[in-house]
């Protein structure tokens, strides 16, 4: 499973890590182009659903 979010939502990151998904990817500039979410990083959790 993958798994999107942003660097704001901390509960959520929590959440993920709590139930073994790993970071996998950072991106800084994911949300540059889009006004309202500029300042955002982007969060790219993985989690192996066959454990």
């Amino acid at each position: 499973m993958i798994i999107e979010c942003q660097n704001n939502n901390v509960p959520a990151c929590k959440f993920y890590k709590k139930q073994g998904a790993l970071l996998s990817k950072v991106d800084m500039y994911a949300y540059y182009h889009e006004k309202d979410c500029k300042n955002k990083v982007q969060f790219v959790w993985y989690l192996d659903l066959n454990i």
